[in-house]
Protein backbone atom coordinates (compact mmCIF):
# COMPACT_ATOMS: atom_id res chain seq x y z
CA UNK A 1 0.00 0.00 0.00
CA UNK A 2 2.96 1.99 0.93
CA UNK A 3 4.22 2.43 -2.84
CA UNK A 4 0.72 3.27 -4.20
CA UNK A 5 -0.92 5.68 -1.77
CA UNK A 6 1.09 8.86 -3.20
CA UNK A 7 -0.89 7.54 -6.56
CA UNK A 8 -3.99 7.25 -4.41
CA UNK A 9 -3.72 10.83 -2.72
CA UNK A 10 -3.57 12.04 -6.29
CA UNK A 11 -6.65 10.12 -7.46
CA UNK A 12 -8.41 11.62 -4.49
CA UNK A 13 -7.64 14.89 -4.97
CA UNK A 14 -8.23 14.89 -8.61
CA UNK A 15 -11.57 13.32 -8.91
CA UNK A 16 -12.77 15.50 -5.67
CA UNK A 17 -12.06 18.51 -7.36
CA UNK A 18 -13.02 17.50 -11.00
CA UNK A 19 -16.62 16.29 -9.77
CA UNK A 20 -16.92 19.88 -7.47
CA UNK A 21 -15.76 21.41 -10.79
CA UNK A 22 -18.81 19.49 -12.96
CA UNK A 23 -21.26 20.77 -10.19
CA UNK A 24 -20.33 24.33 -10.12
CA UNK A 25 -19.93 24.60 -13.70
CA UNK A 26 -23.14 23.36 -14.19
CA UNK A 27 -24.22 25.65 -11.87
CA UNK A 28 -22.37 28.83 -13.21
CA UNK A 29 -19.13 30.04 -11.22
CA UNK A 30 -19.96 32.96 -11.47
CA UNK A 31 -23.09 32.56 -8.76
CA UNK A 32 -21.10 29.91 -7.00
CA UNK A 33 -22.12 31.88 -3.38
CA UNK A 34 -26.21 31.35 -4.36
CA UNK A 35 -25.40 27.81 -5.04
CA UNK A 36 -23.91 27.41 -1.82
CA UNK A 37 -26.69 29.31 0.02
CA UNK A 38 -28.71 26.08 0.16
CA UNK A 39 -27.48 22.95 2.08
CA UNK A 40 -29.16 20.59 -0.07
CA UNK A 41 -26.66 21.57 -2.42
CA UNK A 42 -24.01 21.51 -0.28
CA UNK A 43 -24.70 18.62 0.54
CA UNK A 44 -24.05 17.44 -2.93
CA UNK A 45 -20.66 18.64 -3.18
CA UNK A 46 -19.66 17.08 0.47
CA UNK A 47 -20.85 13.62 -0.66
CA UNK A 48 -18.57 14.01 -4.14
CA UNK A 49 -15.44 15.77 -1.91
CA UNK A 50 -15.66 12.37 0.34
CA UNK A 51 -16.58 9.44 -1.60
CA UNK A 52 -13.53 9.02 -4.06
CA UNK A 53 -11.74 8.59 -1.01
CA UNK A 54 -12.47 5.14 -1.31
CA UNK A 55 -9.10 5.41 -3.11
CA UNK A 56 -7.30 5.49 0.18
CA UNK A 57 -8.69 2.80 1.41
CA UNK A 58 -10.22 0.19 -1.15
CA UNK A 59 -7.00 -1.42 -2.99
CA UNK A 60 -10.04 -2.32 -5.93
CA UNK A 61 -10.08 1.09 -6.76
CA UNK A 62 -6.94 2.05 -7.78
CA UNK A 63 -4.86 -1.34 -8.50
CA UNK A 64 -8.32 -3.18 -9.74
CA UNK A 65 -7.12 -6.58 -8.27
CA UNK A 66 -5.62 -9.46 -9.55
CA UNK A 67 -8.83 -11.16 -11.33
CA UNK A 68 -8.94 -15.32 -11.54
CA UNK A 69 -12.58 -15.49 -12.64
CA UNK A 70 -14.15 -14.16 -15.73
CA UNK A 71 -11.27 -11.78 -16.68
CA UNK A 72 -12.51 -8.25 -15.71
CA UNK A 73 -16.04 -8.38 -17.07
CA UNK A 74 -18.19 -5.57 -18.13
CA UNK A 75 -16.68 -3.34 -19.38
CA UNK A 76 -19.51 -1.62 -21.10
CA UNK A 77 -21.39 -0.99 -17.66
CA UNK A 78 -18.02 0.74 -16.32
CA UNK A 79 -17.90 3.05 -19.29
CA UNK A 80 -21.68 3.76 -18.80
CA UNK A 81 -20.96 4.68 -15.73
CA UNK A 82 -17.72 6.66 -15.84
CA UNK A 83 -19.95 8.67 -18.09
CA UNK A 84 -23.09 8.76 -16.40
CA UNK A 85 -22.07 10.02 -13.75
CA UNK A 86 -20.14 13.17 -14.60
CA UNK A 87 -22.96 13.78 -16.95
CA UNK A 88 -25.37 13.81 -14.36
CA UNK A 89 -23.27 16.39 -12.05
CA UNK A 90 -23.22 18.74 -14.34
CA UNK A 91 -26.74 18.36 -15.76
CA UNK A 92 -28.61 18.43 -12.62
CA UNK A 93 -27.71 22.50 -11.60
CA UNK A 94 -27.63 23.63 -15.10
CA UNK A 95 -30.94 22.22 -16.01
CA UNK A 96 -31.83 24.24 -13.00
CA UNK A 97 -30.36 27.17 -14.19
CA UNK A 98 -31.59 27.05 -17.59
CA UNK A 99 -35.38 25.94 -17.21
CA UNK A 100 -34.78 22.72 -18.97
CA UNK A 101 -36.92 20.09 -18.21
CA UNK A 102 -36.93 21.40 -14.66
CA UNK A 103 -40.33 21.48 -13.00
CA UNK A 104 -38.91 22.99 -9.91
CA UNK A 105 -38.03 21.64 -6.71
CA UNK A 106 -40.06 22.19 -3.47
CA UNK A 107 -39.67 22.10 0.00
CA UNK A 108 -40.75 18.12 0.32
CA UNK A 109 -38.82 17.05 -2.70
CA UNK A 110 -35.16 18.87 -1.05
CA UNK A 111 -35.71 16.97 2.30
CA UNK A 112 -36.07 13.74 -0.26
CA UNK A 113 -33.31 14.39 -1.93
CA UNK A 114 -30.90 15.19 1.10
CA UNK A 115 -31.93 12.03 2.45
CA UNK A 116 -31.20 9.89 -0.66
CA UNK A 117 -27.95 11.72 -1.33
CA UNK A 118 -26.83 11.10 2.49
CA UNK A 119 -28.00 7.53 2.47
CA UNK A 120 -26.79 7.02 -0.95
CA UNK A 121 -23.07 7.88 -0.33
CA UNK A 122 -22.95 6.06 2.80
CA UNK A 123 -24.31 2.77 1.38
CA UNK A 124 -22.02 3.32 -1.76
CA UNK A 125 -18.50 3.92 0.38
CA UNK A 126 -19.44 1.56 2.88
CA UNK A 127 -20.22 -1.74 0.32
CA UNK A 128 -16.53 -1.35 -1.15
CA UNK A 129 -14.90 -0.35 1.95
CA UNK A 130 -16.10 -3.42 3.70
CA UNK A 131 -15.08 -5.58 0.52
CA UNK A 132 -11.76 -4.39 1.02
CA UNK A 133 -9.15 -6.05 -1.39
CA UNK A 134 -11.98 -8.07 -2.81
CA UNK A 135 -13.38 -5.03 -4.51
CA UNK A 136 -13.00 -4.73 -8.24
CA UNK A 137 -14.53 -1.88 -10.67
CA UNK A 138 -15.16 -5.13 -12.58
CA UNK A 139 -17.47 -8.04 -12.46
CA UNK A 140 -14.65 -10.68 -11.88
CA UNK A 141 -13.29 -12.76 -8.12
CA UNK A 142 -10.56 -11.88 -6.85
CA UNK A 143 -7.59 -14.15 -5.21
CA UNK A 144 -8.76 -15.92 -2.31
CA UNK A 145 -12.28 -14.85 -2.64
CA UNK A 146 -15.35 -15.59 -0.49
CA UNK A 147 -18.19 -14.66 0.20
CA UNK A 148 -18.88 -11.49 1.82
CA UNK A 149 -22.15 -11.21 4.08
CA UNK A 150 -21.89 -8.85 6.36
CA UNK A 151 -21.96 -5.46 7.41
CA UNK A 152 -23.97 -3.80 4.28
CA UNK A 153 -24.30 -6.81 2.29
CA UNK A 154 -26.35 -7.95 5.36
CA UNK A 155 -29.13 -6.13 4.39
CA UNK A 156 -28.61 -6.43 0.80
CA UNK A 157 -26.55 -8.13 -2.19
CA UNK A 158 -25.65 -4.63 -3.86
CA UNK A 159 -24.83 -1.80 -1.11
CA UNK A 160 -22.79 0.26 -3.58
CA UNK A 161 -24.82 -0.08 -6.83
CA UNK A 162 -28.25 0.40 -4.83
CA UNK A 163 -26.16 3.81 -2.88
CA UNK A 164 -25.02 5.26 -6.46
CA UNK A 165 -28.77 4.88 -7.78
CA UNK A 166 -30.41 6.36 -4.55
CA UNK A 167 -27.29 9.33 -4.38
CA UNK A 168 -28.41 10.07 -7.87
CA UNK A 169 -32.08 10.08 -7.37
CA UNK A 170 -31.24 12.58 -4.58
CA UNK A 171 -29.23 14.61 -7.08
CA UNK A 172 -31.71 14.95 -9.51
CA UNK A 173 -34.47 15.56 -6.53
CA UNK A 174 -32.65 18.46 -5.21
CA UNK A 175 -32.42 20.27 -8.45
CA UNK A 176 -35.90 19.63 -9.66
CA UNK A 177 -34.26 18.03 -12.79
CA UNK A 178 -35.74 15.32 -15.14
CA UNK A 179 -32.69 15.03 -17.26
CA UNK A 180 -30.48 14.03 -14.44
CA UNK A 181 -33.53 11.98 -13.29
CA UNK A 182 -33.46 10.31 -16.80
CA UNK A 183 -29.59 9.32 -16.16
CA UNK A 184 -30.10 7.77 -12.79
CA UNK A 185 -32.55 5.93 -14.47
CA UNK A 186 -30.10 4.96 -16.80
CA UNK A 187 -27.60 4.31 -13.86
CA UNK A 188 -30.27 1.92 -12.57
CA UNK A 189 -30.39 -0.38 -15.65
CA UNK A 190 -26.64 -0.43 -15.84
CA UNK A 191 -26.52 -1.34 -11.89
CA UNK A 192 -29.54 -3.83 -12.25
CA UNK A 193 -27.82 -5.71 -15.17
CA UNK A 194 -24.37 -5.63 -13.26
CA UNK A 195 -25.87 -7.15 -10.51
CA UNK A 196 -27.39 -10.27 -12.55
CA UNK A 197 -24.37 -10.53 -13.85
CA UNK A 198 -22.01 -11.11 -10.47
CA UNK A 199 -24.91 -13.05 -9.09
CA UNK A 200 -24.64 -15.40 -11.89
CA UNK A 201 -20.48 -15.47 -11.27
CA UNK A 202 -21.52 -15.75 -7.27
CA UNK A 203 -23.78 -18.71 -7.68
CA UNK A 204 -21.00 -20.66 -9.90
CA UNK A 205 -18.42 -19.81 -7.44
CA UNK A 206 -19.83 -20.29 -4.28
CA UNK A 207 -23.27 -23.16 -5.00
CA UNK A 208 -25.09 -23.40 -2.32
CA UNK A 209 -23.83 -21.00 -0.11
CA UNK A 210 -24.88 -18.05 -2.74
CA UNK A 211 -28.26 -19.74 -2.59
CA UNK A 212 -28.55 -19.68 0.82
CA UNK A 213 -27.72 -16.30 1.32
CA UNK A 214 -30.13 -14.57 -1.73
CA UNK A 215 -32.77 -16.71 -0.28
CA UNK A 216 -32.42 -14.49 2.86
CA UNK A 217 -31.50 -11.00 1.36
CA UNK A 218 -33.18 -8.16 -1.29
CA UNK A 219 -31.08 -7.50 -3.87
CA UNK A 220 -30.76 -3.37 -4.28
CA UNK A 221 -33.80 -2.55 -1.52
CA UNK A 222 -33.97 -3.92 1.78
CA UNK A 223 -37.05 -6.07 2.31
CA UNK A 224 -38.75 -4.75 -1.10
CA UNK A 225 -36.66 -5.77 -4.14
Amino acid sequence: MTRTLPRRVIAVVALATGQTLLVLLGWGLDDVSTYFANPARTLIVVSVILQPLLFLFVPGFADLGSSVGEGRGDRLGVLLTLVAIPALLFVAPYSQQQGIWNPGAPLPSLFAGSLLVALGAVFATWGPMHLGRQYSVFVTLQQEHRLVTGGPYRLMQHPRYSGLVQWAVGIALIFGSLLALLLALILAVVFVRRGRLEERLMSQEFGPQWEAYARRTKRFVPLLY
